[in-house]
């Protein structure tokens, strides 16, 4: 990994030294990136035509195991700084400001928000899939964007409000949606939903894979089906970024459903914007839950 952020860097140190302008700052705009979808589409809103932003990660791929390539660090090339969600999420963003040279600024964009810890003493990083975190994170943006570029400060703001209030107006849909479910209980593949549950006044019983990338241990999985029996759990939803080879005859050896919510979008129409993104994956689970 050392030598091809070295080689990255001095491909683009030589392209630097050529006498071409970058596109976006020929055009006067703001050059950033984003480490994922629902981050980059937040920077989007708030940064308005002021700001091109760049996603580093494609739909369909798992920030957890996610490793940039080269095409992804030269499409980077000019940004002035870099969001992250952090909290071990999207470490690897440091390997795309490595290859641009080590100077592009990093910044985390939890701040401000009431994060869950877990009992191996991490994070849970999932903290977007909360619209109410979502406006914190649109904050965090809009203070960020404004100290890179204060002569359009007022600018932003002026677009995070709006944005907020867009925000808030989906946020008390989804409360007033998941306020009609009788069954609130359900379990997931991965530990990704337990913002979203709190949030909307779900509960999630057991995450089937809780450390991403590793199998349950056995006791785990006896752990998991006595769950799934003793609250009469109907549906596990899963993602499309995980196989849920392992999960399926858990599934079909129970009788329950297996449903797919996405946590992080940008690769169908539903889920194109941050905003329907939330949407699409609340009217998955409602649906989910609501039948009979």
């Amino acid at each position: 990994m050392l030598i091809f952020i070295a080689a990255i860097a001095c491909c683009l140190l030589l392209c630097s030294c050529k006498k071409t302008e970058n596109p976006a700052s020929a055009g006067g705009q703001l050059k950033v990136a984003a480490t994922i979808f629902p981050l980059a589409d937040i920077a989007r809103n708030v940064g308005g035509d002021k700001v091109t932003v760049i996603t580093i990660m494609a739909p369909g791929a798992s920030p957890h195991t996610f490793d940039p390539t080269f095409e992804m660090i030269r499409q980077a090339s000019g940004i002035k700084a870099l969001f992250k969600i952090g909290c071990g999420l999207d470490d690897w963003a440091l390997n795309v400001t490595a290859g641009l040279g080590g100077h592009t600024t990093i910044i985390e964009v939890s701040k401000d928000i009431q994060l869950r810890h877990l009992d191996d003493g991490s994070v849970d990083p999932h903290y977007w899939l909360s619209l109410a975190n979502g406006s914190i994170i649109a904050k965090n943006v809009a203070e960020s964007l404004a100290g890179l570029d204060p002569a359009n400060k007022d600018y932003y703001f002026k677009n995070l409000t709006t944005y907020q209030q867009l925000l808030a107006k989906e946020d008390e849909a989804i409360k007033k949606k998941m306020a009609n479910l009788q069954n609130k209980t359900f379990v997931t593949f991965h530990e990704a939903w337990f913002y979203f549950a709190q949030a909307y006044g779900l509960e999630v019983a057991e995450a089937f894979e809780p450390f991403p990338g590793k199998e349950p241990t056995p006791e785990f999985l006896a752990h998991f089906i006595k769950t799934i029996k003793e609250k009469n759990i109907k549906v596990v939803f899963t993602e499309p970024q995980f196989s849920v080879e392992s999960i399926q005859q858990v599934a079909n050896d129970l009788h329950i459903k297996i449903s797919i919510v996405d946590p992080e979008g940008g690769g169908t129409p539903e889920t194109s914007s941050y905003i329907g993104l939330m949407r699409f994956d609340a009217e998955t689970i409602y649906k989910a839950l609501n039948e009979k």
